[in-house]
């Protein structure tokens, strides 16, 4: 099935609003690692000089991080919706 572009826009709307959803229901933590590395995009060393922690530490945080999100996310796009 082939989307309109006003589908298509709702649909990535919709998505979005699920990512910031997902985002908002992560711990503090898990959210501060991901703004830092994905939506600041700073480095990792970087990242590992404001949480206090070894560059390792910052990776593995983030990775984990990152798990979380999509997880929180497949499971929002389970929910029904309204």
């Amino acid at each position: 099935m082939r989307r309109t572009p006003v589908s298509a826009r709702a649909a990535a709307h919709d998505e979005h609003d699920l990512l910031h959803t997902a985002l908002a229901r992560l711990d503090h933590d898990a959210r501060e690692v991901l703004l830092l590395s994905r939506f600041q995009e700073l480095s990792f060393a970087e990242i590992a000089g404001i949480l206090e922690c070894s560059v390792g530490a910052a990776k593995v945080r983030a990775h984990r991080a990152l798990r979380d999100l999509r997880d929180v996310f497949l499971s929002l796009q389970r929910e029904p919706r309204a």
